[in-house]
């Protein structure tokens, strides 16, 4: 059996307790550094997303110092560069603003203020001579409100050297400053440590000394077979105050439960309690500027919003998938206002970032109603009211916890001064979870009737029938038996069989394979009246009377992915293909198959049946999981899940900052 707390708290207590006392306070008319330049940019193609392009202008700045030919321009006013201080303004005591350059030569450095409706004003200029002496533009606390703010840079000798641009404050009161990153993984050790290997490159682009000494992180890593080589690239020359740790797989809820419970632990062991919690993904790329940004961000709290950050597409770092978003409303057709679909309303999603107009709303105040774990960051005093995430294994974790954290009156702020990159990806496990999930935390969170759920579950039904589907009947079948059940969902021992229900969802994902474009334009191309009709639909969230192609207008559907069938048409459908549009693999099935007949038959019945009891039992399934979801909140539940698990709690390895 494991220990939950006894073998790994002290280690970790005293881990913290050592950081601690290393770590550097602020004092009231200290200089704090909020922002600098990000200068990360991963290719040509993207430069115009961290510098203003344009004649005369330096945009491929990719380390500081940076030199500036006479008259040439360097201009912030840009996605990742320009400073976005509504935050401050509304979250902060944060009562100043000075845009600082430092350099060698001669500057001409100008503040300008951006509106939401693109409207720019001059706030202030200032000009240097050769003193070396920094340039300074000031602002007190009666900045305009809802602007972002550019600096604009001209050199006014030969080859003026450019050492850093900063945004500063003084420190309005003290703060300890200190802030702790959970970060749990499993599988993704790798990517654990390419993140870290990015930070160490990116420390050396800037002043990073002060976040770095009051910054810990603490990784839950429950792979098999971690040991302490695998981080020894992380621990190296004493970068990082960093210490991780073996522990049970529960999944990414349920691993986020378990760093929590160990840090909380430790914080109360220690005798000390960090002024912020940020949580952390490890999947998601972000710049070790983003990260001080936050931390910079979190040092002058007024009140307990928890902070988050827009998300852009791994695969095209202009398009945004994510800037927060709305669970179960405003969405699918709902303008109520009542959580009333399983689904979310991502918001700015799809946004492709090409001009500052494209991001100029962002200047305003931005208030999600909930953020995901892949960065949220939140006061650390909240966390005992808060409590410890739901036993979701994967997906709807972060959901419930943001909207808990409403509940208690904690609202979710997105930073524009912050962002970072990930991909998302779904499967027949995720959509299992997903849906499961959003069930239930609709349940949880206002959803007093069972109609428009039942109505998802009927439309589901109809789609897969009307492509003759019986995987997809069979994922919304089994969603709806675990659900009425009550054995499945919020209960102990629940990561054994979440596995066990994904190693049966893997079973549909293996009848894909990835076919090559000519083969499936030759399927639809053979389709007539002779032969029957083939269809190309999406795995999911297929509309049967609008394909992505069809074999009646096989060379139309190159060109179009809205073709309506004909309902009066008696071709029958003879072929199938379903695509998984994340990995872009396929399954071709034919419906008229006697064995492939009977099992969607059996399938839709067992859906339809799960229906009505569903329907019947709503109440009845609303008063427990309201009971479950508010158990697994609690310390105690998650003592006893680690208790029941047979892995060893222990220390991976840890290093502190070297100052």
């Amino acid at each position: 059996m494991s220990k939950p707390e006894g073998d790994i708290t002290p280690q970790l207590a005293a881990f913290l307790t050592s950081w601690a006392q290393r770590t550097r306070p602020l004092s009231t008319g200290d200089t704090v550094t909020l922002q600098g330049l990000d200068c990360t940019n991963p290719g040509p193609d993207t430069q115009d997303l961290y510098f203003a392009t344009g004649a005369d202008h330096l945009s491929n700045v990719s380390a500081l110092p940076a030199t500036l030919a006479n008259q040439d321009f360097l201009c912030t006013d840009s996605l990742r560069n320009a400073f976005f201080p509504e935050i401050f303004r509304k979250h902060t005591a944060v009562n100043n603003l000075h845009l600082v350059l430092r350099g060698k030569g001669r500057f001409h450095l100008a503040l300008r203020a951006h509106d939401t409706e693109g409207s720019t004003r001059l706030l202030g200029d200032t000009a240097s001579s050769d003193t070396g002496a920094p340039l300074r533009v000031s602002l007190g606390a009666d900045w305009p409100e809802a602007v972002r703010m550019s600096a604009l840079v001209q050199g006014r000798s030969g080859k003026s050297r450019l050492d850093s641009l900063t945004w500063e404050t003084a420190a309005p009161r003290e703060a300890e400053g200190r802030m702790v990153v959970l970060l749990r993984t499993f599988g993704r050790t790798r990517d654990v440590v390419a993140l870290f290997a990015k930070l160490r490159r990116e420390a050396a682009l800037g002043d990073y000394g002060h976040f770095l000494r009051n910054t810990a992180f603490v990784i839950l890593d429950a792979s098999n077979g971690v040991g302490k080589r695998d981080y020894a690239s992380v621990t190296a020359g004493g970068l990082f105050n960093v210490f991780t740790y073996a522990g049970a797989n529960l999944g990414g809820g349920g691993n986020m439960s378990q760093v929590m419970l160990h840090a909380r632990a430790a914080f109360e062991q220690a005798g000390m309690t960090p002024d912020e919690v940020l949580l952390l993904d490890d999947d998601l790329t972000v710049s070790l500027e983003s990260l001080r940004r936050n931390w910079a961000a979190s040092l002058f709290r007024t009140d307990t919003t928890m902070f988050t950050l827009p998300v852009f597409r791994q695969n095209n770092h202009r398009v945004l998938w994510e800037d927060g978003s709305m669970w179960g409303r405003f969405a699918g057709g709902s303008i109520s206002g009542k959580r009333e679909v399983i689904r979310p309303r991502f918001l700015r999603h799809g946004r492709t970032i090409e001009s500052t107009a494209d991001f100029q709303d962002m200047a305003a105040a931005h208030y999600p109603e909930y953020s995901t774990f892949i960065f949220q960051s939140l006061p650390a005093a909240i966390l005992p009211d808060m409590g410890y995430p739901a036993a979701f294994f994967l997906r709807g974790d972060d959901i419930e916890y943001s909207l808990r954290g409403r509940r208690l009156g904690h609202s979710v702020l997105s930073n524009p001064n912050l962002a970072s990159w990930h991909e998302p990806a779904h499967s027949y496990g995720q959509e299992y979870m997903s849906i499961s999930h959003g069930l239930i935390v609709n349940l949880c969170y206002g959803q007093e009737d069972a109609g428009t759920m039942v109505q998802f579950f009927l439309q589901r039904a109809l789609s897969h029938l009307g492509v003759a589907d019986p995987m997809g009947l069979e994922l919304y079948a089994t969603i709806l038996e675990d659900i009425c059940s009550k054995e499945m969902f919020l209960a102990h021992g629940f990561a054994p069989r979440y596995l066990e229900r994904l190693a049966y969802f893997r079973g549909f994902e293996k009848k894909f394979e990835q076919l090559p474009p000519e083969i499936i334009f030759e399927i639809l191309e053979q389709g007539d009246a002779r032969h029957g009709q083939a269809e190309h639909h999406f795995f999911l969230y297929m509309m049967p009377d609008r394909p992505v192609a069809r074999s009646t207008g096989a060379k139309k559907a190159r060109k179009s992915k809205t073709m309506r069938r004909d309902t009066a048409s008696r071709i029958p459908l003879t072929q199938v293909i379903l695509t998984n549009p994340n990995n872009w693999t396929q399954y071709i099935y034919r419906p008229q198959e006697a064995a492939h007949g009977v099992a969607v038959a059996r399938a839709a019945a067992r859906l339809y049946a799960r229906i009505e009891q569903f329907s019947d039992q709503f109440d009845n399934l609303k008063d427990h999981y309201r009971r479950q979801l508010d158990e697994t909140m609690r310390a105690d539940f998650w003592r006893k899940e680690l208790q029941e698990r047979p892995e060893t709690i222990s220390l991976i390895t840890s290093g502190q900052r070297n100052d």
